[in-house]
């Protein structure tokens, strides 16, 4: 049988294995008073009734070799161990004793031919601090000490005071004051890491600068907190950004603090999503906008299905309205509206300085006539941007998008269709018209309506970048981009799609009323049909218009 011991040490030093193997049990059951045994330099004889515990040992003949053993087990666990409790395991075959600091484990078994003890030790590694676990092999009083003497340890010897990552799972108090690991002042752009979890920043001297946030799935369930510490934020503002592809609290590009002293608490759920916890101080945040920098939440003005045109507030989007209209009303320059998920049935939605940007939305009219956007409606002339919407369509006969006046409108759909007329319809007497249509497809559905998109003014400029224009019309040739009424050459076409109606009379993709059209293509143009040679032509140097029966 095995008695097994380790030597430990609470400082630094050297962690023995000490192995004790008894042989010849069998004779130490005949015990008498010449037999025994030295432990760290007290002898016990073994006997079959003890008289003294201090001096003796009992063995008596039926004993087996794991009893033998716990009765040395009973005598070590009380010295050189005092109030440290052994452990047993095994039946009580393999024993494991906890020493106090740098305590040889000697033990002397006489006369050797009645058994005899080997003992040898083996150097094993080198602690700094001695961690016994688990804590239930104690009985409850020295459990109770070897929790409480473990956190006084650390306390005391401890030289690192960081954890990789602690979790917990229930309540947290504290009874002194809570530390955030921080960097130093910041008054340069700069890039957070992981380990900032407060960042304190001076303005003063830099009028432009930018916390980038670490990614969102990097910093999950962390809280970090960001202030303007130099007291400048009202002259010179902070900008907040997230990682590429992040948002703030689903839909902000970026937050400005914008007052002296101000900051904000933010946390990451992981994924792709920053929420805010706090903030104060002038906080305000911009919207997702391809524009780049985003559009400020003071900015704003939301629509949804659930919406209340009573109830509506600018700049609040737990405030939405129910109505495109209410909302456009409401709207005032530099505001962009964003339309929730929904099919809204609605025209005459265009104003100058207001922008729309549908998160997923339709705009689908079904009323008697009017353009859903258009500037000849209320005479204006309006600059906007359209976008992000799915299908805008329009079924009463008019455009979706109509521009007569001075404008400037920039419009990216999913689908732009009217099936019984133009889509899209540029014309009028203004001198400055501008119209982009982008990443989209534009289509005339049904044979009785007109071309994709028409452009009826020689000084508009209109220009298709990466768009496929359809046509099911019959009466322009079948045309999908019409010129009509006046030769323009202001047009640009950047990577479309062309598809005319093969059963139109004479068909062509591209249709002119008047000579002298003259159209710019760059990247690529592709089309199932030839241009109108007669009235369309293309600009030398800025052709590529490739015509093929199988484009789709």
């Amino acid at each position: 049988m095995a008695l097994l011991c380790h030597i430990y040490s609470a400082n630094a030093s050297t962690v023995i294995s000490a192995t004790l193997s008894i042989t010849n049990s069998a004779a130490l059951t005949n015990a008498t008073s010449g037999q025994s045994y030295t432990l760290n330099g007290s002898t016990r004889t073994f006997t079959n009734s003890v008289a003294s515990a201090a001096t003796q040992v009992r063995v008596l003949t039926n004993y087996t070799a794991s009893q033998i053993l716990l009765s040395l087990v009973g005598q070590a666990g009380s010295y050189p161990f005092t109030g440290i409790q052994s452990m047993t395991t095994s039946a009580g075959t393999n024993v494991t004793f906890r020493a106090t600091n740098d305590t040889a484990l000697t033990i002397t078994l006489s006369p050797t031919n009645y058994g005899k003890v080997t003992y040898s030790t083996q150097t094993v590694g080198t602690v700094q601090t001695l961690v016994r676990v688990p804590m239930s092999a104690d009985e409850n009083a020295a459990r109770t000490n070897t929790a409480s003497q473990l956190l006084q340890d650390i306390d005391a010897y401890s030289q690192s005071r960081s954890f990789g990552r602690l979790e917990l799972s229930g309540r947290l108090e504290l009874d002194a004051g809570f530390g955030l690991h921080g960097r130093y002042l910041v008054s340069t752009n700069y890039t957070l890491t992981t380990n900032d979890l407060y960042i304190g920043v001076d303005t003063r001297s830099n009028t432009n600068l930018i916390l980038t946030l670490p990614s969102a799935a990097s910093a999950s369930n962390l809280l970090f907190v960001l202030k303007d510490e130099g007291g400048a934020g009202a002259t010179n503002t902070l900008k907040i950004y997230p990682a590429s592809g992040d948002r703030i609290d689903t839909l902000l590009t970026n937050l400005v603090v914008s007052n002296n002293f101000g900051g904000v608490q933010l946390r990451s759920r992981g994924g792709t999503n920053w929420n805010i916890l706090a903030s104060g101080g002038g906080v305000t945040g911009g919207i997702a906008s391809s524009g780049g920098s985003g559009v400020e939440l003071t900015n704003s003005v939301w629509v949804a299905k659930n919406g209340n045109n009573s109830t509506g507030a600018r700049g609040d989007a737990s405030k939405p309205f129910l109505t495109l209209g209410a909302a456009k009303t409401n709207a005032i320059s530099g505001d962009t509206i964003f339309v929730m998920p929904g099919t809204y049935d609605e025209k005459n939605l265009l104003k100058n300085g207001v922008n729309w940007h549908g998160f997923g939305a339709s705009v689908i009219f079904t009323g008697g006539s009017g353009a859903i956007w258009d500037d000849n409606a209320d005479s204006i002339d309006a600059t906007s941007i359209i976008e992000g919407f799915d299908i805008l369509e329009n079924q009463s006969g008019d455009a979706v998008l109509q521009i007569f006046n001075n404008s400037t409108v920039t419009m990216r759909a999913r689908t732009i269709n009217s099936p019984f007329g133009y889509a899209v319809m540029v014309g009028g007497g203004g001198t400055n018209t501008i119209c982009t249509i982008e990443d989209s497809t534009v289509a005339v559905s049904d044979s009785s309506g007109l071309a994709a998109v028409q452009v009826r003014a020689a000084a508009a400029h209109v220009t298709l970048n990466r768009c496929k224009l359809t046509s099911a019309e019959t009466s322009n040739a079948g045309s999908a981009l019409r010129f009509e009424f006046a030769a323009n050459t202001n047009s640009v076409l950047r990577d479309c799609v062309l598809i005319g109606n093969l059963s139109a009379g004479s068909p062509v993709s591209i249709s002119g009323s008047t000579t002298g059209t003259k159209i710019r293509i760059y990247g690529s143009l592709m089309s199932n049909l030839t241009n109108d040679v007669t009235n369309t032509s293309f600009l030398t140097g800025a052709t590529r218009f490739e015509v093929s029966a199988d484009v789709r």
